[in-house]
């Protein structure tokens, strides 16, 4: 079985956060929220965090330089993975941009099939085990 796992949920937008926290606790998830960059990053310093899914646009801290703090190493042995889940995916200038390579992108708004096939590709099978 699955282990317990928790994941880091960081919108700006309470609905949004409330659809992609009740789409992982269906998934086995506890979820914790951030409204902001900053709120996140809190949190990856106070919990052991198994997945981050967050948006683009944050306040306080954007989005983008997030991610390059998570990387920099904020987490230890090594980040978390991550979903970016998020409506500007849908500019073709984001889905380049050198901060996602690697990432699992989420465009808003997601089904959930959508949403279930993007847990599937952050988590390779060991994850799993």
């Amino acid at each position: 079985a699955m282990k317990f796992m928790r994941a880091l949920v960081i919108d700006p937008d309470s609905a949004a956060r409330l659809e992609v926290s009740n789409r992982h606790d269906e998934s086995g998830f506890d979820s914790v929220a951030a409204c902001d960059g900053v709120d996140a990053l809190r949190f990856v310093s106070d919990f052991a965090i198994d997945l981050i899914i967050t948006e683009v646009r944050l306040p306080k801290l954007d989005g983008i330089e997030l991610l390059n703090i998570i990387r920099r190493g904020a987490f230890r042995p090594k980040p978390p993975p991550t979903i970016v889940c998020s409506a500007r995916l849908h500019e073709s200038s984001w889905i380049t941009h050198p901060a996602l390579q690697g990432l699992t992108l989420l465009a808003k708004p997601f089904t959930p099939c959508a949403f279930a096939t993007a847990l599937d590709a952050a988590f390779p099978t060991e994850w799993l085990d």
